[in-house]
């Protein structure tokens, strides 16, 4: 009871003393306040503020009874000292700190704050600092025993940055946090800006825990911005993170802005891969190129020189690191020392572009030129001119051969004809027609044969004969018959000019009517002209029409120098094929080749007929302008031998035959070496026949003897025909038995215009007498001879060592025509 009224005057006598003196209590107060130091905290707006205040005691029982908090105004702005705090500790009831009671004023601060006394020092705690808490604030403790402690605090709210901007160099804000992209080797400029906050907040740029930059700059009361600055970014850059930080106090974690570097970069290489080799021209090639590093990926482009190349493909890794392209391209010979280039291009890189390159090493087949030399005019080169050609090559590598070709066949140095042969030249001295043709340079390197261009060279000279004309040809009287005369000449622009010798060359002389006017026989004969052929249209009539028939023709370059001659005489039945021979014999083959004979001056035909014995097996054709045959297969026959008869013809008649034996045999060896058989008579296998022949021979003899010695008296008339009887019959050469005797007629018809031969008769050789041989239908009669008297002399052989003849004449030889007076018969009988 003491107790309460103690307190209760304590408080009336202040009050009372508050009110009467309240202008100097003021000051006292603050005087007094000035004396208690202030200590200072801070808190984070929005945090918590822990105020401390100090209520330890030394004294021994001595505790806390009473803790009054009060919030001064700010000093020096009149605000008297609140009478009422905003807090209170109340342990006088003796109460632990768990039990004792607590009041805080709810206008002020509500139910965020709570003293803790547990703490050391105690604090007064309060949650979601406001900005409005900030001040000093007062703390009085009373103790138990203690005297009255007060202490004053000074809490500093702090309000931490509201946002930050980060800006590129342009003012532009930073999409998804991405920067750029930007090019390797730029320059990058980035602003950071912080609104709000008190104190001034502190900008700063990091990049991971390494300090770029954290110099800034106050733009105005609430915004500071910090500017980074990176030179010459580089690879390391890609995709770095720049971080920007504000902060004011290090309480609560600064705010931040990250943004992430796009780079754009240039390949680390570009390189053609594989080894630069010799290519060989016109063939595909493939080679390869790759560009690493590069970002983004590349496109490779090809060039060949100043050309774009575009047959190429691209592909790149899965990691974007590596693009690799592949080219296709033939080169060409003319690409030789080009550059391959391959360049990494990007509307994203700058110029200039990398690249790689290769020199192009093209190896190809020789081409070659193929000119004339010297000046010489090709168009005016003549007979004995000197021509020089040059061979022009380009190749690689070079040729290690160069060869020359005429007519395609190989041309080789020969001094004797005039060629000389120099490696890439040709000198032709003293050019022939023989030398005209194409020329071709060849020249081979390790790539091929290079051929040159076709060169002609057209030698201009005078006419010459062409070779292999027929010059003796054969016409019957009355019979239009064309000589012609054909010429080899450059230029082919030809003058002909013709001369007749009428009767010249007619069975070795001049002929009858070789006398006559030279214009007479020149009446009759045609000409006609076409480019390099002149042809003589003839029709003879007398024997004077027949001779010899010269032919020159003139050009630019000259008039020829031998003229084409040309023999005309009558025509008749060609001579027989000779040298027959077997030149191949199987079981069902026969070949057969025989030598032509002069055709009577007409067109000639050859047969072939196999007998067996009389019986005619087969008849065959040649098809081929020589006799040459071939039977398969050969027909059954019951003789072992068998006979081939081989003849030529033509439409005055055919010639006699030549016969071959052959073996048949059907185990027959194959017989592939020529054999030739001889012409040989018949000879009977049995004597008794033979006999008997002999027999029939004398008798024919004998007749044809006495017919021939009955005629004797008018042999005049049977020697050879006048002209006038010539002129009367169209056939100059008259057949065989024509105007003889009938026992000429009867020879005639053994000896069937027989071949003429050199028998071996002791009689014949001391004679010199011509002979003709023949199979005869008389047997052992082989020799028949016509002599130059006119005579006709027929051998007869028997078995009698001896031998005998028989003289018959006059006769006259079917294939001679004279006009020598024939002598008179003489005989000898057998």
């Amino acid at each position: 009871m003491s107790r309460c009224c103690v307190i209760g005057l304590t408080v009336f006598i202040a009050i009372t003393t508050c009110s009467d003196q309240e202008n100097n209590d003021i000051g006292i107060i603050d005087t007094y306040d000035d004396k208690v130091p202030i200590s200072d905290t801070r808190a984070v707006a929005g945090g918590v503020a822990k105020i401390p205040c100090d209520v330890a005691t030394q004294l021994k029982d001595d505790r806390v009874h009473l803790v009054l908090w009060y919030k001064e105004g700010e000093k020096g702005m009149g605000v008297r000292i609140p009478l009422t705090p905003i807090y209170s500790f109340d342990g006088r009831d003796g109460a632990e700190d768990e039990a004792a009671q607590h009041w805080t004023d709810t206008a002020s601060l509500g139910s965020r704050a709570f003293f803790n006394v547990k703490e050391s020092p105690a604090k007064l705690t309060i949650d979601g600092v406001k900005d409005k808490d900030g001040g000093v604030y007062r703390c009085r403790v009373d103790f138990r025993k203690s005297p009255t402690r007060n202490s004053r605090v000074n809490l500093t709210v702090i309000i931490p940055p509201e946002r930050l901007s980060v800006v590129d160099e342009n003012g532009d804000h930073i999409q998804h946090y991405i920067l750029g992209p930007y090019s390797e080797g730029a320059s990058l400029d980035l602003a950071c800006i912080a609104t709000g906050g008190r104190p001034t907040p502190r900008v700063t740029w990091w990049q991971e825990n390494a300090l770029l930059d954290d110099t800034w700059e106050l733009m105005s009361e609430r915004r500071v911005r910090n500017v980074l600055r990176v030179e010459k970014l580089q690879r390391r850059h890609l995709h770095a993170v720049f971080t920007c930080q504000a902060s004011n106090n290090d309480l609560v974690a600064p705010i931040s802005s990250a943004v992430t570097l796009d780079l754009n970069l240039n390949p680390l290489w570009v390189k053609i891969l594989g080894e630069n080799r010799p290519v060989s021209a016109n063939h595909s090639q493939e080679v390869r190129c790759e560009v690493a590093g590069a970002r983004p990926a590349p496109h490779i482009r090809w060039w060949k020189g100043s050309f774009l190349l575009y047959n190429a493909t691209q592909e790149t890794s899965s990691d974007g690191n590596r693009t690799t392209s592949t080219l296709h391209y033939i080169p060409s010979m003319e690409d030789f020392g080009e550059k391959l280039i391959c360049k990494a291009t990007s509307p994203f890189l700058k110029e200039p572009f990398q690249q790689d390159s290769w020199t192009l090493n093209v190896r190809h087949v020789p081409e070659i030129t193929l000119e004339v030399g010297g000046g010489t005019n090709l168009s005016a080169i003549k007979e004995g001119d000197d021509v020089h050609l040059e061979c022009t090559i380009r190749a690689n590598p070079w040729v290690y051969r160069v060869a020359w070709e005429h007519n395609g066949k190989t041309l080789y140095s020969n001094v004797s004809d005039g060629v000389q042969v120099n490696n890439q030249s040709l000198l032709i001295r003293n050019v022939t027609r023989s030398h005209a043709g194409v020329y071709t340079c060849i020249a081979s390197n390790q790539e091929g044969d290079g051929q040159s261009n076709q060169l002609l060279l057209d030698v201009k000279f005078k006419p010459v004969c062409r070779p292999g004309q027929q010059t003796v040809l054969g016409a019957a009287r009355l019979e239009k018959t064309e000589i012609a005369c054909e010429v080899e000449a450059n230029p082919v622009a030809v003058n002909f000019t013709w001369e007749i010798h009428p009767g010249a060359g007619v069975n070795g002389s001049v002929g009858p009517g070789a006398g006559k006017s030279r214009d007479k026989v020149e009446d009759k004969v045609e000409f006609d002209v076409e480019k390099t052929r002149s042809t003589a249209v003839v029709t003879p009539v007398t024997t004077a029409d027949f001779g010899e028939f010269s032919c020159w023709a003139t050009n630019v370059i000259g008039r020829q120098l031998e003229p084409c001659v040309y023999k005309l005489i009558p025509a008749g039945r060609p001579e027989a094929v000779s040298n027959c021979t077997v030149l191949n014999q199987t079981e069902d083959l026969v070949v057969v080749g025989c030598s032509a004979g002069f055709d009577g001056g007409l067109g000639q035909a050859f047969q072939l007929e196999l007998y067996d014995g009389a019986q005619l097996l087969r008849n065959v054709s040649s098809a081929h302008a020589l006799p040459h045959f071939t039977l398969q297969p050969l027909p059954a026959a019951d003789s072992r031998r068998l006979q081939l008869r081989v003849y030529a013809f033509n439409h005055k008649g055919r010639s006699p035959y030549v016969t071959l034996q052959l073996l048949n045999s059907n185990h027959a060896e194959r017989r592939t070496a020529a054999v030739t058989v001889q012409f040989m008579p018949l000879i009977g296998a049995v004597l008794g026949i033979v006999g008997a022949l002999v027999l029939i021979v004398v008798a024919v003899a004998l007749a044809i003897y006495l017919k021939s010695r009955e005629s004797a008296a008018p042999a005049s008339k049977r020697s050879t025909p006048s002209l006038d009887s010539l002129e009367k019959n169209p056939d100059i050469i008259p057949q065989c038995n024509e105007y003889q005797t009938s026992a000429e007629k009867d020879v005639d018809k053994l000896l069937s215009c027989p071949e003429t031969t050199k028998p071996k008769s002791p009689f014949f050789a001391e004679k010199n007498l011509e002979v003709i041989q023949t199979e005869s239908i008389l047997p052992h009669t082989s020799f028949i001879h016509a002599d130059s008297s006119s005579a006709l002399h027929i051998l007869h052989q028997t078995d009698d060592p001896g031998q005998e003849f028989m003289t018959l004449g006059p006769w006259r030889h079917p294939h001679l025509t004279t006009s020598a007076t024939p002598s008179p018969a003489t005989s000898t009988r057998f």
